[in-house]
């Protein structure tokens, strides 16, 4: 789920493979919400970004910010110039 406005991604999977993501998702802690919608055929695996993500995007963000401009200030450097 790359696109940054995107809420959820809907997988129309077989139950293997949904069994599988939804694994790796577990094991990777990843914050989204794991559902399967049991409409149609394949059914389908619901992941919805939880707003934990959001939050720890942020405090990445942040970090990598403030770590730019400290080595802006360490060497000289204008932030504009990066």
């Amino acid at each position: 789920m790359h696109d940054k406005n995107a809420q959820s991604k809907i997988w129309p999977i077989g139950e293997s493979k949904r069994q599988h993501v939804s694994s790796m998702v577990y094991d990777l802690a990843v914050p989204v919400k794991i559902e399967t919608l049991r409409q149609g055929s394949p059914h389908k695996l619901v992941l919805t970004k939880d707003d934990e993500l959001y939050a720890i995007s942020l405090k990445r963000h942040q970090k990598i910010s403030g770590a730019l401009a400290q080595l802006c200030l360490d060497f000289n450097i204008k932030e504009d110039a990066i």
